[in-house]
């Protein structure tokens, strides 16, 4: 597959994941394909012929967590390239005109949003983030960026505070979220009121009880916080035979495993 209209520094990159990969565990080379290069090169080859690729298409936030997760694969190479950067702002935007769209009013027919959808739209708001501090652009910040995250919160503050939910899910990501918010309303859009807003419910979170993480994000974490390859590999591994074990029916098991690869070659 073709990846000749990415920057030098990234097809480099590519090339030796994919190698190192094979050699250590074919396995490995098999989801790393599936999973970071053949969806890049979708990308690419949609873009060339004027057509909306499947990173780009959806309508829940099961779509919202998936997408922003596949695209922050990408976040290594993005300060080198620029196709990757129009990647990575194009998905951001389509995600938050799918926010705006889905959620122009906290009070939906009354229904009481699930702890699954709540924490998935976190996704999108790290990844502006974590954008940010790779390429130092600021040009998602907009005033779409600022519609959607306003939204959010207010979300947040009904279905978490409002409802009286004693548990959460992925407390501890969530806060970490809402402090990256702090940090752009205060430094970068200078909205005060939406930077009170998120300091206030970062710290009415901090009381709840939250939801034990699914295995498969335990061992995520777990594999970033080990120091030896052994012990990496061995984690991998165990990612591996979970996405087996399941098939990667409705999870992002495979993301995980790609992110932690990665971070294995130190990309």
């Amino acid at each position: 597959m073709n990846t000749i209209r990415l920057s030098m520094e990234s097809r480099k990159s590519i090339f030796r994941i994919e190698t190192l990969s094979e050699e250590i565990n074919p396995e490995w080379a098999i989801v790393f394909r599936n999973c970071f290069k053949d969806p890049l090169v979708d990308y690419l080859e949609n873009k060339e012929k004027n057509r909306v690729c499947q990173l780009l298409q959806g309508s829940s936030t099961k779509w919202l967590q998936r997408s922003a997760m596949q695209a922050s694969l990408y976040l290594p190479l993005a300060s080198n390239d620029e196709m990757i950067r129009e990647m990575i702002a194009h998905v951001l935007k389509q995600h938050f005109e799918f926010v705006n769209t889905s959620y122009s009013s906290v009070e939906i027919n009354g229904e009481e949003r699930s702890k699954a959808e709540l924490y998935r739209l976190s996704y999108p708001l790290q990844l502006a983030y974590l954008f940010y501090l790779r390429t130092e652009d600021i040009s998602q910040f907009s005033l779409l960026f600022t519609s959607a995250s306003s939204r959010i919160l207010a979300l947040w503050e009904k279905e978490l505070i409002g409802s009286g939910k004693k548990v959460i899910l992925e407390k501890e990501f969530l806060i970490e979220v809402i402090q990256y918010l702090e940090e752009i309303f205060r430094n970068i859009t200078r909205h005060a009121a939406l930077e009170e807003q998120a300091f206030t419910l970062k710290k009415r979170l901090v009381s709840h009880a939250e939801f034990a993480s699914q295995e498969e994000h335990a061992l995520f974490r777990k594999g970033l916080l080990v120091e030896t390859y052994r012990e990496k590999e061995k984690i991998l591994n165990l990612l591996l035979g979970k996405m087996k074990e399941i098939q990667y029916q409705d999870t992002v098991i495979d993301l995980l495993f790609c992110q932690l690869l990665l971070n294995y070659f130190k990309v």
